[in-house]
């Protein structure tokens, strides 16, 4: 049995993940998959990536396209939310600039006058937002698919067979995602959501069905990506992808 370390964020988003590893999908394909939660977000998971502990990581597009850029052994294999993430951007009493790691930091440091600010995914925030302990002033698209799955190049190299049909399965899980029996309510359960809200969520939420990443889809991005000053030069876009699909 191959053994592969996955990890994402707590977060509706994975859920398809979820229940492929509870009906031990991956089992049955000789695949030993263990799930890591990363509260820390995109920049944990780069450094687990880098550091060997995860190999496979559900990262925000931006975050893993410039982590590359600067270094990091893995390649994207696809997109897996092609919908834009809607950053919310909250508010507290004081005027302060401050690196927040998660989303308790973010409470504390609002709540505590830290910072002014405070970015975090819409609909994850919104209950924070509900019982008053954040304000929301304003939303904030991504204009790019919000989330992508990156693979440690030296895991391509040796599981590259294992890789693709862990892929085959989540892709099979999200086509019907939104469909299954009563999935809105599973969803606020568990994520302490109303009910409205993951409604809302899962109406402008659209996961990938196993098209594959396009040098063409990075280089656009990397564009915006310069444009933003978030990256300084556009590099290679075959740089950052593995075709899995070849």
């Amino acid at each position: 049995m191959t053994n592969l370390k996955i990890g994402g964020v707590p977060e509706h988003f994975n859920y398809p993940w979820y229940i492929t590893l509870k009906n031990k999908e991956y089992s049955k394909h000789n695949i030993n998959l263990r799930w890591q939660d990363y509260p820390g977000g995109t920049g944990q998971m780069c450094k687990a990536l880098r550091d060997g502990s995860v190999d496979i990581a559900i990262v925000l597009t931006e975050g893993i396209i410039k982590d590359i850029a600067d270094g990091n052994p893995s390649k994207i294999v696809q997109t897996f939310v092609q919908t834009p993430l809607i950053w919310g951007i909250h508010v507290g009493a004081k005027s302060k600039f401050k690196v927040i790691k998660d989303l308790q930091g973010g409470i504390d440091a609002l709540t505590n006058g830290e910072a002014d600010y405070f970015m975090w995914e819409h609909f994850t925030t919104k209950p924070l937002v509900d019982n008053g302990t954040f304000r929301r002033i304003d939303d904030c698209p991504t204009p790019w698919p919000c989330f992508v799955i990156a693979v440690r190049n030296e895991v391509l190299e040796n599981n590259f067979e294992e890789v693709k049909k862990v892929l085959e399965v989540i892709n099979v899980e999200t086509k019907d995602f939104k469909q299954l029996n009563n999935i809105d309510k599973t969803l606020a359960k568990r994520y302490e959501q109303q009910l409205e809200d993951i409604q809302k969520w899962l109406q402008i939420t659209e996961w990938n069905d196993g098209n594959p990443i396009t040098k063409n889809l990075i280089g656009r991005i990397q564009n915006k990506m310069v444009q933003f000053n978030v990256i300084e030069e556009k590099k290679n876009s075959g740089d950052f992808i593995k075709n899995m699909y070849i």
